[in-house]
């Protein structure tokens, strides 16, 4: 018979083993997420932060590559979400932009919440993971995109670290926040000294209209600003992916290339 001292020796092995086992089974995965299966080549694995996440990457097809792209997607999606992110991941490559697109932590709690701390921290190591492997790829130039929630995680993310490398950002139907959530989006645009550009669609959902005229009435008159409206368009851009890509590249055009 074990003696007491054994017994509780066991105890805590048992305890240890089964939190570490929680904790890797939460940080560490072995294969790519589903929605990567058939995308082995674009796809990297990287650290951030304890956590194995995902980034596709898709290397210009330019004669004179431009620069890259890191694409953020938005609440419940991915880095091939099939709605803008894919397209846009895909197809601005074929015009000089390597694009980089980054899996980024989950958002939403069970009870429908969003726990803003843990998300924040967790964001900031995705960003900085999605840069480091950026910088071992040779960009020098970034322009980030942000779509939804990517958006304003983007813009936090800048606004606390200032990159160097990062040159522009392209806000894609942003909402704000609360001081309170640390995601007082619209107030730390104010404070980012980047060229930027603002989209929004047309039958966008009434709080990103809502912060978008907002936004508007703040940096109109500063010459690195720009916002712009797709007409007909709802919220995911459905079947007009190709009109806001288009919008994209003329402002990428119009702000980098006579550079």
């Amino acid at each position: 018979m074990k003696s007491p001292v054994a017994k509780k020796h066991n105890l805590i092995h048992l305890l240890l083993t089964a939190l570490l086992a929680a904790i890797f089974s939460q940080h560490i995965r072995a294969e790519p997420p589903l929605w990567a299966e058939t995308l082995t080549d674009e796809l990297d694995q990287v650290d951030a932060g304890g956590n194995n996440i995902s980034l596709l990457t898709r290397q210009q097809g330019y004669a004179r590559g431009l620069g890259h792209v890191l694409i953020v997607h938005g609440v419940g999606q991915h880095p091939d979400w099939h709605a803008l992110i894919r397209p846009m991941r895909q197809k601005l490559p074929d015009y000089g932009w390597t694009s980089v697109s980054v899996e980024m932590p989950e958002m939403v709690k069970e009870d429908g919440n969003i726990d803003h701390p843990a998300l924040l921290a967790a964001s900031t190591a995705h960003f900085e993971a999605a840069l480091t492997h950026m910088k071992s790829i040779g960009a020098e130039r970034i322009v980030v995109i942000g779509y939804g929630m990517g958006a304003r995680l983007a813009v936090n993310w800048i606004n606390k670290t200032t990159p160097p490398a990062v040159k522009a950002i392209v806000l894609i139907s942003m909402e704000d926040g609360s001081e309170k959530s640390g995601l007082d989006s619209n107030m730390d645009t104010v404070s980012l000294n980047l060229p930027m550009l603002d989209i929004l669609a047309e039958n966008d959902k009434v709080q990103a209209l809502e912060a978008g005229a907002e936004r508007l009435r703040y940096r109109l008159r500063l010459p690195q600003y720009r916002q712009l409206v797709i007409y007909a368009a709802d919220q995911y851009y459905s079947q007009m992916e190709d009109e806001l890509i288009k919008r994209i590249r003329g402002w990428l055009k119009l702000t980098f290339e006579k550079k």
